[in-house]
């Protein structure tokens, strides 16, 4: 029952979504470099390069650099709030 408002639309939005969206001509077809055939070739190249370190922000954030994150660097910092904030 807690989510039926959060879900109440999403059938619609979706189909909304394939229509003006992802549908031949439409928005990302338009307006991305690759166009609509070339987006999952995108996610598949980028999928591939995926590694689960990188989805670990310590670990991510050593792989780029180590040690301690500097101190102007806004993504690091926010990034290890959100990271230990999940881990608490």
């Amino acid at each position: 029952m807690v989510l039926i408002p959060h879900v109440w639309t999403t059938l619609q939005i979706n189909i909304q979504a394939r229509l003006s969206l992802l549908a031949p001509g439409g928005v990302f077809d338009k307006f991305t470099a690759v166009g609509l055939e070339g987006i999952p070739v995108l996610l598949r190249r980028g999928t591939e390069q995926l590694r689960y370190s990188a989805l670990c922000v310590p670990e991510d954030l050593n792989d780029r650099g180590g040690g301690r994150p500097p101190p102007i660097n806004y993504y690091s910092q926010d990034a290890l709030k959100v990271w230990g904030a999940l881990h608490r």
